[in-house]
């Protein structure tokens, strides 16, 4: 059976004439605390202090559900939420086996690469009679394509150590927020003056701020500056690196040298329609869409801002009264709460990790003009990667509807050479072993059918 849900939107409307406007509403949580809800609806379950937020590379939302040690997984076809990590344990276990099967201690900041392993900030245990709170550091860990768990950063301490060698053997301070480029280095924010790099060789190295909190450096190495309170930071696709940092945000360039890009030395919630650099702000996450604009949360003053590539900022959510109420309206007329967690989607869709109301919303861009939600079913689409490969393939076949379909590898003379059954919108991957050359992969699901060529090398 088909499941849609019509307060999600799901991703495009076919509105004809400009689009002008945008709607807000709830995209998973009921705003009751707890942990409920696997294999339904996002909408029908229970989270608890959802604090992180992202989206994969096949547009599905990523939940980093703190209190409930998990990470959950809303498919972005079907609305329905799962578990994909975490067995509800407060303990970092696990190492070499199914991430589902692990232990997950308070999960802050989740991320995922192109390749689509994810990455995910956990605090370390706490053990009152070895450990201080102010000495728990935090662990980055791996799951990969294949659903496995590994450490990969963080030795449970916060101690100051490791530049330049293995961030396995680092000590990390306390993080809320980790992001990955797109040539798959990671980034992590230390709670208040810090942020590090761990390379694609595993090497670990700080990137920004002294390890003093305060507020200088503009125009010199991000090395010497110092942080006042490092939140979040995303990536963009030219080396730059942004990062929230109490009443502004700051940009790394390229050249390692640090920048001021919004906010004043006070705290407020000023200049919509102006310079960004002009604005009072205060900040937390924070989020860049395709076109490098930015989107970061005001917990303070509970609106979402927005800082165009032009340098220009606006409200794009919330009207400043701490609550929950707007769904299916204007976003900048609804009552937000405190907001962690910011993403953007390929399509420009926005979503907030509200760890007051217990729930995900999203505002999505291309949804105005309409009296009422309207939901339009995404395109079949096939996927299939890497193209040429040598025999292995990963493949997603996405329909709007939910039931298994058949997936069959043929040659061109139409010989079947395997066939298995998927699920729509989850990642399937193939073995065939054959000679080089052009197969077909034929997915058949009710009424959509498709069929893509392959080169195996």
């Amino acid at each position: 059976m088909t499941h849609f849900k019509n307060s999600c939107l799901l991703l495009l409307l076919l509105v004809s004439g400009s689009l002008s406007g945008q709607i807000i509403t709830t995209y998973a949580g009921t705003g009751t605390q707890g942990y409920s809800g696997d294999e339904g609806l996002a909408t029908d379950a229970s989270l608890n202090f959802p604090c992180g937020v992202a989206a994969d590379r096949n547009g599905n939302i990523l939940v980093a559900d703190f209190w409930n040690a998990r990470i959950r997984c809303v498919n972005h076809i079907t609305g329905i939420i799962t578990t994909i990590a975490g067995n509800g344990s407060f303990v970092n276990t696990g190492n070499g086996g199914p991430a589902i099967a692990a232990g997950i201690n308070s999960p802050t900041g989740v991320a995922t690469d192109k390749w689509g392993n994810m990455y995910i900030t956990c605090d370390s245990i706490t053990d009152a009679g070895t450990m201080y709170y102010t000495e728990q550091g935090s662990f980055v860990r791996k799951i990969n394509t294949a659903g496995i768990i590994t450490t990969i950063a963080g030795t449970g301490w916060a101690a100051d150590a490791g530049d330049g060698g293995p961030a396995t053997a680092a000590g990390i301070g306390q993080t809320n927020s980790i992001a990955v480029d797109t040539s798959g280095n990671l980034y992590i924010c230390e709670v208040g003056s810090r942020i590090r790099k761990i390379n694609t060789s595993g090497v670990i190295t700080t990137l920004a701020g002294t390890g003093t909190y305060g507020y200088s450096g503009d125009g010199g190495p991000a090395t010497a500056a110092a942080i006042y309170s490092a939140g979040a930071l995303v990536p963009d696709n030219k080396g730059n690196l942004y990062f929230t940092d109490g009443r502004r945000i700051r940009k790394i360039d390229a050249a390692g040298i640090i920048h001021t890009i919004a906010g004043t030395d006070s705290f407020g919630y000023t200049g919509d329609g102006g310079p960004a650099t002009d604005a009072r702000i205060s900040t937390y996450g924070l989020a860049i869409d395709r076109d490098g604009n930015l989107y970061f949360s005001d917990l303070i003053y509970a609106v979402i801002r927005k800082v165009s590539k032009a340098g220009i900022i606006t409200t794009v959510g919330g009207n400043g009264i701490r609550g929950y109420s707007g769904d299916g309206g204007p976003p900048d007329s609804a009552e937000i709460n405190i907001v962690y967690g910011v993403a953007v989607d390929t399509l420009g869709n926005i979503y907030l990790a509200d760890v007051q109301n217990e729930n995900i919303r999203m505002i999505c861009p291309a949804c105005s003009g309409l009296s009422a939600p309207e939901v339009v079913r995404p395109q079949p689409e096939l996927r299939v990667w890497p193209l040429p490969g040598y025999g292995r393939f990963s493949l997603l076949f996405n329909t709007s509807d939910t039931d298994p379909a058949m997936v069959a590898v043929t040659d061109l003379s139409g010989k079947k050479i395997l066939e298995t059954a998927c699920i729509p919108g989850r990642e399937l991957q193939i073995s065939v072993n054959v000679p080089p050359g052009i197969y077909l992969v034929n997915c058949t699901n009710g009424a959509h059918k498709m069929s893509k060529k392959i080169l195996v090398k």
